[in-house]
C-alpha cells in the first residue's frame, strides 16, 4: 500500500517529516509525496516549484521509503486533487490520501470532494485544538462514505506559512539546518527586506527590535486563531505602526493631520504613525492605516485587524513585564476575550497611573468595550 502525501512544502517542515515517518510505520510500503504546483487553496505560492522540489530533496535525504513524484510539474495549471488522484492511482495501485487535520475540517472547501472520497481511504491526523470542528467533520464524510482512518499522531503546530514570514522578519525557525542554508544562500522569503531595512532607519535599535516582535506576535495570534486575516498586511501593520515614535520629536516634522490633543502626549505617534506610512512607505491601505492609528489607545467598534495589532503591541515576546504573561494565556485561549482582558489592563493601569488624566479616546474605548 502507498500513501499519498501531497502540500506546497513552502517550506518543507520538522513535521511534514515526522507525519510521513509515522504513516510509514502504520504499515505503508512507500509514501509518495506530491508537491503542488500551483496550489488551488493558497493566495500566493511565489516560491518557484523547482525551489520547493529542491528543499524537499534536502530535507528527505536518507529517508527510506519516501519518494517525490512531480506529476504536477506539466503546466501551470492549477490541479485540483480529484484531477490527480486517479493519475496516482493509475501508476502506485492501491494508494491511501493522507492528510492533516486542519484540511479535513476544510475537506468541503476542496473541489469535487464526493468524488475523493469515492477514489480511496482517507488517513488524517488528528488536530487536538480544533476537536469538535475535527469529529465534526470526520461523521459528515463518513456518513458520506469515506473509509477514514485517524492516525495516532497530533503533529505540532506548526505553520509554513508563518515559517515563512518569520524568516522575513529574520527569525530563527525550526528547519532542517541545510534547508535553511538553501533559503538564505537562494534569498527565499526576502519580499519584505527593503520596507524592513527603510523601517530600521526611522528608529532606534530598541524600538526596531520591538516592532519585529509586534508583527510576528501579531502574525501569531492570527495563524493561532484562524483569524484569517492577510498575512501581508499584518506584517506590513506591524513593522510600521511605531514608525513616528522618533521623528516626532522632531521639531521640523510635518504633523499636519495629527489631532492637536494629542501632539507632545504618549498617543501622538500613534496617529503621526499613520501619516507617515502613507506619506513615506506609500501605504495606502485603509485597514493598515487605521490599525496603526489607535494602536495605543483603542477606539469603539474596533475591527478584528485593529485588535490584532492593539493586542500584539502589548503581548509581543520582548516585553518581560510580569503583568504580560496572564494577558498572553488569555490571549492564547481565546482572541475576543483576551482582547478585553487587555484592555481592561490598560484601562486599570492608566486610571492608576494618571488619574482622570486619560487621552479621551482611550476613554471612548473602555466605556465601549467595558462599560466603565
Amino acid at each position: 500500500m502507498i500513501g499519498i502525501f501531497g502540500g506546497a512544502f513552502n517550506p518543507p517542515h520538522v513535521e511534514h517529516i515526522n507525519m510521513m515517518e509515522k504513516a510509514l510505520s502504520e504499515g505503508l510500503d512507500e509514501i509518495v509525496v506530491v508537491p503542488s504546483k500551483n496550489p488551488p487553496h493558497k493566495s500566493t505560492c511565489q516560491t518557484p516549484f523547482n525551489q520547493r522540489v529542491d528543499m524537499l530533496n534536502i530535507a528527505l535525504l536518507g529517508k527510506k521509503n519516501i519518494i517525490i513524484d512531480n506529476i504536477e510539474d506539466i503546466d501551470d495549471n492549477i490541479h485540483y486533487t480529484f484531477q490527480t488522484l486517479p493519475k496516482l492511482i493509475k501508476k502506485y495501485g492501491d494508494v491511501v490520501f493522507i492528510i492533516g487535520g486542519d484540511s479535513l475540517i476544510d475537506f468541503h472547501t476542496w473541489k469535487n470532494p464526493e468524488e475523493i472520497i469515492k477514489m480511496c481511504p482517507i488517513w488524517v491526523f488528528k488536530r487536538g485544538d480544533r476537536e469538535k470542528e475535527f469529529e465534526t467533520a470526520k461523521k459528515y464524510w463518513e456518513e458520506k462514505g469515506a473509509k477514514i482512518k485517524v492516525l495516532d499522531y497530533e503533529p505540532q503546530d506548526i505553520s509554513s506559512s508563518l515559517i515563512r514570514y518569520y524568516l522575513a522578519l529574520g527569525y530563527d525557525v525550526d528547519l532542517d539546518p541545510k534547508v535553511l542554508k538553501y533559503i538564505r544562500d537562494n534569498n527565499l522569503y526576502s519580499d519584505f527586506m527593503p520596507l524592513i531595512q527603510k523601517v530600521s532607519k526611522y528608529l532606534d535599535e530598541k524600538r526596531f527590535y520591538h516592532v519585529l516582535g509586534v508583527a510576528k506576535y501579531a502574525l501569531y495570534l492570527n495563524d493561532r486563531h484562524n483569524l484569517r486575516l492577510d498575512k501581508d498586511k499584518v506584517l506590513i501593520a506591524g513593522i510600521l505602526h511605531d514608525c513616528a515614535k522618533k521623528i516626532e520629536k522632531d521639531p521640523s516634522c510635518n504633523k499636519d493631520g495629527v489631532p492637536q490633543d494629542s501632539i507632545g502626549t504618549p498617543v501622538e505617534h500613534q496617529f503621526l504613525g499613520s501619516i507617515v506610512a502613507k506619506r513615506d512607505f506609500g501605504i495606502q491601505d485603509p485597514e493598515i492605516l487605521s490599525a496603526i492609528a489607535c494602536h495605543t489607545t483603542g477606539k469603539p467598534n474596533m475591527t478584528t485587524f485593529e485588535k490584532l495589532i492593539y493586542s500584539a503591541d502589548l503581548l509581543e515576546e520582548g516585553r518581560k513585564d510580569d503583568f504580560i504573561i496572564p494577558l498572553r494565556k488569555a490571549m492564547d485561549e481565546d482572541f475576543e476575550k483576551g482582547f478585553l482582558t487587555i484592555v481592561r489592563q490598560q484601562y486599570d493601569y492608566l486610571r492608576k497611573s494618571k488619574g482622570d488624566n486619560i487621552y479621551p479616546l482611550t476613554i471612548e474605548c473602555a466605556k465601549y468595550y467595558l462599560g466603565v
